[in-house]
């Protein structure tokens, strides 16, 4: 299968290989097309294929992938101290890496 994503209204001319689109054709084409898994090719000048399952109410995407972006998502106390509360436990730490 191949696919190309635009979405210029938020600031995506192109995505090179869009990961999420896939989640959602792998659930409209697996039962059409009678295969599962699929393999999708992106056809962006970058390019890239991914292999794709339907299973049920889940999709699982394998491939290749670079970084692009890499960072700490800090959430503040309150929260994370209200859900160690609720689950009866102390000390909870949340980060993202």
């Amino acid at each position: 299968m191949a696919s190309r994503f635009f979405a210029p209204a938020v600031g995506v001319p192109e995505d090179p290989v869009t990961g999420s689109a896939h989640c959602a054709l792998a659930p409209h084409w697996a039962p059409r097309i009678g295969r599962d898994p699929l393999v999708c090719h992106q056809a962006s000048p970058r390019g890239g294929v991914l292999r794709v399952r339907f299973r049920g109410e889940r999709v699982l995407l394998g491939g290749e992938a670079i970084t692009v972006l890499a960072g700490r998502l800090a959430v503040s106390p309150g929260p994370v101290e209200r859900l160690a509360a609720l689950r009866g436990s102390s000390g909870v730490k949340v980060v993202f890496a």
